[in-house]
């Protein structure tokens, strides 16, 4: 899945920038990519979640309470390049809280 691919390059170019946990990718069957910090139980304390549902792709980021929000700015899209541009700018940070 190119998708993966691109976000596993996506965590590892912002891992290199920061000294700050790993973020890793872990796919989940069938359409689902989540980014967490490494060493993390599978799932748990997720930062982001990318589902493809009707060949788009849908993002969110965790709540407080346990809920997903989606990620704001980011229109629904089909090209998953236009879902890292929008981390690589990432104006609000939601995702690494």
């Amino acid at each position: 899945m190119r998708a993966r691919v691109a976000l596993e390059n996506y965590c590892r170019n912002r891992n290199a920038l920061h000294e700050a946990q790993s973020l890793v990718v872990e796919p989940r069957p069938p359409d689902l990519l989540l980014c967490q910090f490494d060493g993390q139980n599978e799932g748990a304390n997720a930062q982001l979640k990318c589902c493809l549902r009707d060949r788009k792709w849908l993002v969110y980021y965790p709540g407080h309470k346990g809920d997903w929000h989606v990620y704001p700015n980011l229109p629904v899209t089909e090209d998953f390049q236009q879902v890292i541009d929008e981390l690589e700018r990432a104006p609000l940070h939601v995702h690494w809280s």
